[in-house]
């Protein structure tokens, strides 16, 4: 019986050797030196397999015949198939050849019907069953433990929890299990640095297939023995520039893979001290986009013409998380993923979340969010403010309000001052002039505001 347990990517370096996605639990059995793999396309194969090596977590192969970058190139795409005995098992005890589960009847632990498996899709984060329900329409369930509650091979049946069910309906604001919103690309020479998108709203984002993140090497598109990425600025001055040569190739790649499985609308973000700030209101037009690729550089940054042959084919945002320089651009990817991660539908366990957050579009957008309590209510002699216990909803919002612009007022003025009047209603006028603040005498009534007073008035 034959098992599909890698797919060829693109090439890496000079001397033949390849990319693999891996589609086996057992790489170290079906893809060791020595081994021999059927192709589909048929006519690739077959391929022996003559080195292998792990290079910033990804396995690269390197197979017999093959010893340059050329014909490693022509066999990207790949399907590499090995011959298994049909009685053989994994060997972990919740281990399984997608042969054996395709074909498996799907019910919930109440017996209710939800179809029956027809393939297995492995993305980078997970693998999903593909379901075929009795209508003919198809659903996505993720292969986790908190979903697929039971494998039975003798019952012919995968047994799931009500949470992925037939009745459950995706809402507006939520996603079914499974269904990727968004795409990311980072290319980067330091893949570790985004280890942190495996933690936290964004890897459980990742687990549940709702976020499709790629991490690329840029080395991997370097061709010397140095895998040189930058070089002397022309015109003089101190420091290096990255070349255009690995940052061309790589977004060429990049693109092509997104382009073949699907994705499209890509967004080339490129954090830089000298580009727009980054704020939530362009968090929030990043959120609806399908996919986005981030170039984080290093040195004095890229090459302003790699910059500029892209803007010709995708938008292109410039951003900077603040005034001040870092040693690279890989904690900006990280800042800028977070905060759009977070508006995605379905990522935040309530919805409601993120509606009151600083910044957040509508009444809150030139605001800070105020002060915030929880349990217990005293807490070394300090206590909740008698409001939030009223469960009088209309004096509550009225004192979040006041928090906001009293906050806003102590931190960032400069939010204030650039506010259009029409932000304000009466109530946030009366607060705003007890803090010091008027509106300016040379516009219109209630026109601008700018501060009567240093500080805040008690």
């Amino acid at each position: 019986m034959q098992l599909v347990v890698a797919r060829i990517g693109r090439a890496h370096g000079i001397k033949g050797e390849v990319t693999v996605e891996v589609r086996t639990d057992e790489p170290e059995l079906r893809l060791a030196p020595g081994a021999v793999l059927a192709t589909d396309p048929a006519a690739t194969g077959p391929l022996t397999i003559e080195t292998g090596r792990v290079h910033s977590g990804r396995l690269l192969l390197r197979f017999e015949g093959v010893s340059d970058r050329t014909g490693a190139e022509a066999l990207r795409n790949t399907l590499l198939i090995a011959e298994i005995d049909p009685e053989e098992l994994p060997e972990g005890e919740d281990e399984y050849y997608d042969h054996q589960l395709i074909d498996l009847d799907v019910v919930t632990a109440d017996g209710t019907e939800v179809g029956r498996i027809t393939e297995i899709s492995h993305l980078p984060s997970q693998d999903l069953f593909i379901v075929e329900r009795p209508d003919g329409s198809e659903v996505l369930i993720p292969f986790v433990e908190e979903i697929v509650a039971e494998i039975d091979l003798e019952e012919q049946k995968a047994v799931i929890t009500p949470a992925a069910g037939p009745d459950r309906r995706p809402r507006r604001d939520r996603l079914q299990p499974g269904r990727v919103v968004m795409r990311l690309d980072v290319v980067t020479i330091f893949p570790e640095y985004l280890e942190p998108l495996n933690v936290s709203l964004v890897g459980k984002a990742r687990a549940r297939g709702q976020l499709d993140v790629h991490v690329h090497d840029l080395r991997s598109w370097t061709y010397d023995r140095h895998n040189t990425v930058d070089d002397t600025p022309y015109g003089g001055g101190p420091g290096m520039v990255m070349k255009t040569e690995p940052w061309g190739d790589a977004l060429d790649s990049v693109l092509a893979d997104g382009y073949e499985t699907g994705s499209h609308e890509p967004a080339l973000i490129v954090p830089t001290p000298s580009g727009r700030p980054f704020t939530q209101e362009l968090a929030v037009q990043l959120s609806e986009r399908p996919w986005l690729i981030f170039t984080p550089a290093r040195y004095e940054g890229i090459d302003r013409r790699v910059v500029d042959e892209y803007a010709t084919r995708m938008p292109v945002y410039e951003v900077s998380i603040g005034d001040y320089v870092l040693a690279g651009g890989e904690v900006a990817v990280l800042v800028v993923t977070e905060a759009v991660a977070r508006l995605l539908p379905g990522v935040l366990g309530n919805a409601e979340s993120h509606r009151d957050d600083s910044f957040a579009p509508g009444a809150m957008a030139s605001l800070l969010e105020g002060p915030v309590y929880t349990k217990p209510p005293e807490w070394r002699d300090r206590d909740i403010p008698d409001v939030l216990l009223s469960g009088h909803h209309g004096k509550i919002a009225r004192w979040r309000r006041d928090e906001a612009l009293k906050r806003t007022t102590a931190h960032r003025p400069d939010l204030i001052e650039r506010c259009e009047p029409k932000a304000f209603d009466k109530k946030d006028r009366e607060m705003l002039s007890i803090l010091g603040w008027a509106p300016d005498p040379a516009g219109e009534p209630y026109g601008r505001f700018w501060r009567r007073t240093e500080g805040m008035e008690q």
